[in-house]
């Protein structure tokens, strides 16, 4: 059973589990107050996970299909629930998006197969995908017995048939449920980079107050769009988003997403939580 942990008080700083993080912890055991799991590695692999007894948690997941029409199996949710109450984790942070695609029925109505996207995928951005978010956080949120955190999910395009941009959605969901916001720094920023947005305004337009979490890690520039990439270290601008949310309202959490690569260098780590530590500092948060 791990140690739990405390939303309250200081803002702590973690990194999301990778294969180096075990070692990393032992040779730099005060470096950084928690790690982040990712529901599906303890689920599907079951291997043991090599974190100290007394490494607080947090449960990250890209299973339950919040923005989606076909609903995790009940095997998925019962499994969430008891690694929720295993874990014993404040709250239990999921994205805006769908991982499962579908329909009730094929063109000549006989039944058709939902398939697993293999990835999050944003949704269309209207007040219809709003509302099925909303009702998933009720649902959830009961069942689990913990606060859900909504993650932005990294845009690439447009989604047809949106309506409104990132913000106004995560607006129009807030205002609908009790749910608390996860602010991947990079997914908000990279997405305004290809949306055309500017992404300051729109990060002072989200409903601050609701947010708890955020996350921070690479973009990559490529064929002239912006991607998610968390084997390269954030760029400026990502931290400078971070600072501006820093001094805007109080953070219960700060993950450093650098989980794609078992390779990626400890230097460069070490000098992420410094760099985050010190914007912490900067901004009169206590770390």
């Amino acid at each position: 059973m791990p140690a739990p942990f405390s939303p309250v008080g200081p803002t702590k700083l973690g990194v999301a589990y990778s294969s180096y993080v075990g070692s990393f912890l032992a040779d730099h055991p005060r470096k950084i107050d928690y790690v982040e799991v990712p529901f599906e590695l303890v689920h599907y692999d079951r291997r043991p996970l090599g974190l100290p007894d007394d490494m607080p948690l947090l449960l990250h997941c890209a299973s339950l299909s919040l923005a989606g029409d076909v609903p995790p199996t009940a095997e998925i949710v019962d499994s969430v629930a008891a690694w929720v109450s295993k874990t014993g984790v404040p709250w239990l942070s999921e994205h805006m998006a769908f991982v499962t695609s579908g329909s009730s029925a094929s063109s000549d109505g006989s039944a058709a197969p939902s398939y697993d996207v293999g990835y999050s995928v944003n949704p269309p951005l209207n007040a219809e995908t709003a509302q099925r978010v909303i009702s998933a956080v009720d649902r959830y949120r009961h069942r689990f017995g913990v606060p859900l955190l909504l993650e932005n999910p990294p845009i690439y395009f447009a989604p047809p048939g949106s309506t409104m941009t990132p913000t106004e959605f995560a607006n129009l969901v807030c205002a609908g449920s009790p749910a608390r916001l996860l602010v991947d720094v990079a997914h908000f920023y990279l997405s305004c980079r290809n949306l055309g947005l500017d992404p300051v305004s729109e990060l002072l337009g989200l409903p601050l107050d609701r947010i708890d979490q955020l996350h921070v890690s690479g973009v990559s520039e490529r064929d002239s769009a912006w991607w998610d990439d968390h084997t390269v270290r954030a760029p400026n601008e990502v931290h400078d988003l971070l600072s501006l949310v820093l001094r805007s309202t109080p953070i219960a959490a700060i993950t450093l997403e650098y989980n794609w690569s078992g390779n990626f260098p400890i230097s460069a780590l070490l000098e992420e939580i410094e760099r985050v530590r010190g914007s912490l500092a900067v901004a009169g948060v206590a770390a």
